[in-house]
């Protein structure tokens, strides 16, 4: 036995452990608080959050039950007030490196609201435990201490505390269960008895909603006599010989707890067992508080308005309370279901209780009566039919599947007045099981059903499970109910107890009820009677649980989020390249997002995400099965200067990409000097790019991995924006990526961007470290260093305002000096020589990139001193320098109209750095790629201005531009998305550039047919054709900036010809040979016929 500490919102806890049925250690934690205790002046009041505490408490053994008699003995009064507390029992806790979690078991003990816990004498969680949950078990008031109740409101005891109790539970599993290694997104609530009426309750309440998300109900619901309480206090104040609920209410108050209890006796014994409950569910008046039930639940049931989570509806056969009774002539009468509605003594109640026993005993006028019948009679009045009512009308009302069990088992293994059910779910005093015996295989079949309904919301989600062997349907007729009979074998069959529940539902149709309670307008599930399940793939790494969302039109799509793609770059192998993922037992859950890389947000310029930040997101319309087609996969890298950003949804949703049965991958790579620090050293094995190995890894996981997900592997499309539109060109150039993607698009940035350009070596480092240019010692240092501290040190070396071409970049991409790098050699000579991938290719330019950075830049900036800045490092000129100066004037000259002025407009200043930042690199690749490339290249320019211009939004901006970034809000659903009027220039324009992309990840060419109205040319000549993505789409040729491009290509080959960014061939100017020009013409041809052309 070991000691555990956990650190929950309330304080820490020290746990113990124990073993399961196979002898697997677990943990357990027990007697933790969730509720303050409800003593003094909070008896009968609704529960208080719980008191946080110093020091560790602890959690090795039970707290007190509540206060009432012993399940079994008797005689025996156990509990305290003090009582609200939990137990927690888990395989595995949260820590840093283990982030998996799995689905939460709740239970709600039995016992008539009067007594039992929550303890593990009878409710031990070894069998469960088997099967990797993380079970909670509860205590809750019982009795008038939880369920007494005024009509007077003043007096702040509307009723329901017990109920109550149970969602202070479910509020503190919410909080806190993520750190026993559970899931709060994924929790099932069950019980037995009262219990199960609890659970049933819970879906009506309006105060529990979105604290569960499937629910099992074992013998009982709401329709239940049982579950309804009374408002006892005429009877108290009769006893008592009090007069109003005042008196009653001050004179319990100063009452010890055994002299309530003594009370409470008194009054249960004028309660017998078909009689309504003194003590369980009231509609609450009106109050201050929230309210546990508002209506009367019938009137919630109607209305739809309830939690619609999957459910599982069962009963034991024949097992029931009081055929031992001596039945008197009113017997058959007392049997009549409560919510029928009639008044008891009356004629059509007579009426009712001679056709009863007609039925079941025919002309038998004997007392008492024969066992056998009176054990069916009492089963089908009390169990049967309210639970068969249940499930048909949460068939009808819910959205959510049903699934309904008889438990037809004859074993030993049974306690009187416990379900037999429960001795096979939890272990307890009473009962043994040895391994081999048929009780020891019906245990492991329920433990197997209600885990597999708690992780996928279906019992029997695998046909291939050798021990189940049966698949479980759900409800999907409501006058023919599928069901399990769980007996010796488990058998799937339809209407259990068919001619017994024929004669209840002719009784209730013509009950005062029927046709007043519970009339409802058929209503049908989502997806065709489908049940809504959490979506579950399998990876080489491991199983994942996603979950569902709606697209920009209102369909249903899947979402998988936070997929580790690496090893978590830390401690080692920090600034290293990636390592593969490992493997994870059990379901890892993939609803949230993973943390992003360390760095400061795009926005609000906080410090945000971990090192631990290597996650991918996966978005598709299916999941892959055996009939499954494949879709194009559209593989997103966000930009941010290699300095910031993430995967996210907060940018990059996929609602509307994935409306064109695409599936979407979003992911994080390191950024900063995590991501791209490079060092000369061999030995020290940071050559620079890891944040670009990070998306080759990313890839690799694609090719392993995505076919489970409905994805073509052999049909990549790989895109992104500024950085991302870098790193996607890098990606083509580059040997280690090769082989892993299949067409590329770079949206605002290419390797030619002068500002994407990183330094090696440590000179920028060792001034701000104050240390010599040592790379060992500084990596030493590096390696050390927490990583806020290193963060710190970054921004004193780089900012993210520093985006200039004159300037290198300390953290971005570097040539590596070693044969097998991301990138061994100069990305021009790469291109010149034809050794990179040559795909399909889209690249394109917004047209006034820079708005957004002159807009973060002080007010004070001078503009004409800093178009120097405009002036590419590449070519050699310190900024300053005669040369520098003299480029300058001429750069002032030619984009002013061939004069200089004393001041420049902001307008113009914008062009000049939009072209020597984005525009000429943009042209640059496009022409190259087509002079060396056998796929198509596509150029466009974005010059649309709507409200999904985000960053013109951002920003303020009135005068005409668009602004960089503003195209993503064309493809992906963000933050700052307006809402889309049906119709509007907005729907219009973003329906054509998501169809012109995703026609492209699909063909190789975003026009493959006429749908969009026009036809987009490749490049194929020095008057170069693009396509004008505007208010409409327009093909052309030779741009705006088109001149612009030539001038700076003259002005930079006249100064440095041996230039990275003017190295070209110079066939990249002419129309080619005659060959040549052949076989372009037959590529032309070759995409009006057919789509898959270019496709490599």
């Amino acid at each position: 036995m070991t000691i555990a500490e956990v650190t929950i919102t309330q304080g820490k806890l020290r746990g113990t452990t124990s073993c399961d049925i196979n002898g697997d250690t677990y943990f357990r934690f027990q007697g933790i608080p969730y509720a303050k205790p409800p003593v003094g002046v909070l008896r009968f009041k609704a529960p208080q959050p719980p008191e946080n505490w110093t020091g560790v408490l602890d959690a090795t053994k039970e707290g007190d039950p509540c206060y009432g008699r012993h399940f079994f003995k008797k005689n025996l009064i156990v509990g305290s007030e003090n009582c609200l507390v939990l137990n927690v029992y888990t395989k595995n806790l949260r820590t840093d490196t283990n982030r998996i979690t799995q689905p939460v078991l709740f239970w709600i003990h039995g016992g008539d609201f009067v007594t039992g816990s929550g303890t593990s004498e009878m409710y031990g969680p070894d069998y469960l435990m088997s099967e990797n949950v993380v079970l909670v078990t509860i205590n809750y008031r019982l009795g008038m201490l939880g369920f007494l109740s005024f009509e007077d409101v003043s007096l702040g005891v509307p009723g329901n505390a017990g109920f109550k109790d149970m969602v202070m539970a479910l509020k503190w599993v919410q909080k806190n269960i993520i750190m026993f290694g559970g899931d709060p997104h994924n929790v099932t609530i069950f019980g037995s008895g009262s219990g199960a009426m609890s659970v049933h309750l819970l879906h009506l309440s309006p105060i529990s909603k979105t604290l569960f998300h499937k629910a099992i109900a074992q013998s009982g619901t709401v329709l239940s006599l049982r579950a309804r309480g009374t408002l006892a206090i005429s009877q108290i104040a009769s006893i008592l010989k009090l007069k109003d609920e005042r008196s009653v209410y001050k004179h319990l108050m100063a009452l010890k707890v055994a002299e309530i209890y003594k009370l409470q006796k008194t009054l249960l014994e004028t309660c017998g067992p078909f009689d309504r409950n003194l003590f369980g569910y009231v509609v609450e008046k009106k109050s201050d508080e929230p309210a546990f039930l508002k209506e009367d639940p019938f009137k919630i049931i109607a209305s739809g308005n309830f939690n619609q989570v999957p459910l599982i509806c069962g009963y034991v056969a024949n097992e029931t309370i009081g055929s031992e009774l001596n039945q008197g002539p009113t017997f058959e009468e007392k049997i009549i279901p409560w919510f029928f509605g009639y008044e008891f003594g009356s004629l059509e109640s007579y009426t009712v209780a001679k056709e009863i026993k007609s039925f079941y005993y025919g002309s038998e006028e004997t007392l008492p009566r024969d066992k056998t019948k009176t054990t069916t009679l009492i089963s089908d009045a009390q169990t049967v039919f309210e639970i068969q009512t249940t499930v048909r009308k949460h068939y009808v009302l819910s959205r959510a599947p049903t699934y309904l069990y008889r438990v037809s088992l004859k074993t030993a293994l049974k306690i009187p007045g416990l379900p037999a059910d429960v001795n096979y779910i939890f272990k307890n005093f009473a009962t043994s099981i040895k391994p081999g015996t048929k009780e020891h295989k019906v245990m492991k079949r329920f433990v197997r059903l209600w885990c597999n309904f708690a992780k996928y919301a279906h019992p029997t989600p695998r046909r291939d499970d050798a021990l189940l062997n049966v698949i479980w349907r759900f409800v999907s007729n409501d006058d023919e109910l599928d069901f399990l009979d769980i007996g010796d074998e488990l058998v799937a069959s339809a209407n259990p107890d068919a001619q017994r529940m024929k004669f209840w539902k002719k009784l209730f149709n013509k009950s005062p009820a029927n046709g007043k309670l519970i009339q409802y307008k058929r209503m049908t599930f989502i997806q065709s009677h489908k049940p809504k399940m959490e979506p579950l793939v399998t990876t080489v790494q491991g199983q994942l649980k996603g979950t569902t969302s709606l697209d920009s039109s209102g369909e249903k799509y899947y979402k998988f989020q936070g997929i580790p793609f690496a090893k978590p770059p830390v401690g080692l192998l920090r600034f290293k390249a990636p390592e593969p993922p490992e493997k994870w037992t059990g379901v890892l859950d993939a609803t949230k997002e993973g943390s992003p890389c360390y760095a400061r947000h795009p926005f609000n310029n906080k410090i945000v995400g971990s090192e631990d930040c290597l996650y991918l997101n996966v978005y598709t319309k299916k999941i892959a099965s055996n009939n499954c087609s494949l879709s194009p996969v559209l593989f997103w890298i966000h930009g941010g200067a290699f300095l910031n950003g993430s995967g996210g949804t907060e940018m990059y949703g996929p609602d509307f990409l994935i409306t064109q049965d695409v599936v979407v991958v979003t992911i994080n790579y390191r950024l900063g000097i995590l991501g791209f620090l490079s060092l000369e050293n061999p030995d020290l094995k940071v050559p620079g790019n890891a944040g670009l190995k990070d998306i080759v890894m990313a890839l690799k996981w694609v090719q392993t991995n995505i076919k489970n997900f409905g994805g073509d592997p052999n049909n990549v499309t790989v895109f992104g924006q500024s950085a991302g539109g870098v790193a996607v060109h890098l990606l083509l150039l580059s040997q280690m990526s090769r082989g892993l993607f299949h067409k590329a698009i770079a949206q605002s940035g290419c390797a030619f961007s002068p500002w994407a350009r990183g330094t090696t070596g440590v000179k920028e480092l060792a001034p701000v470290l104050h240390v010599e240019e040592d790379e060992e010692k500084i990596y030493e240092r590096l390696m050390k260093l927490p990583v806020d501290e290193l963060f710190k040190l970054q921004e004193k070396i780089v900012s993210f305002l520093n985006i200039y071409a004159s300037k290198h970049r300390a953290f971005a991409y570097v040539v590596e000096k070693i044969s097998d790098g991301f990138l061994s050699e100069e990305p021009i000579d790469i291109i010149s020589n034809g050794k990179f991938q040559q795909l399909p290719f889209m690249i394109g330019y917004t047209t006034a990139e820079t708005w957004g950075f002159d807009s973060l830049r002080p007010d004070d900036w001078p503009g004409a001193k800093n178009l120097e800045d405009s002036i590419p490092w590449t070519l050699g000129f310190k900024t300053g320098s005669p040369e520098s100066q003299v480029m300058t004037e001429k750069i002032k000259k030619f984009y002013c109209g061939g004069h200089i002025p004393t001041t420049i407009k902001l307008e113009t200043k914008i062009a000049i750095h939009t072209d020597a930042n984005f525009v000429f690199g943009v042209y640059k690749t496009a022409l190259s790629h087509f002079s060396k490339s056998q796929a198509p290249t596509y150029l466009y320019r974005f010059s649309a201005e709507t409200e999904l211009n985000v960053m013109r939004q951002f920003y303020k901006i009135k005068i005409p531009g668009v602004v960089h970034c503003d195209d993503i809000g064309y493809l992906f659903k963000n933050v700052a998305s307006p809402r889309i009027k049906p119709g509007s220039k907005e729907e219009v324009l973003l329906k054509k550039v998501v169809k012109l992309w995703t026609n492209f990840a699909k063909f190789g060419n975003p026009t493959p047919d006429n749908s969009l109205g026009v036809v987009w040319k490749p490049v194929t000549d020095k008057e170069v054709d693009y396509l004008d993505i505007g208010e409409s789409l327009t093909p052309a040729r030779n741009s705006i900036e088109h001149k612009r491009v030539q001038f700076l290509t003259k002005l930079y080959e006249r100064k440095n010809s041996s230039s990275h960014l003017v190295k070209t061939n110079n066939k990249q100017y002419d129309t080619g040979s005659q060959q040549q020009q052949q076989q372009q013409q037959q590529q032309q041809q070759q995409q009006q016929q057919q789509p898959t052309a270019f496709q490599v």
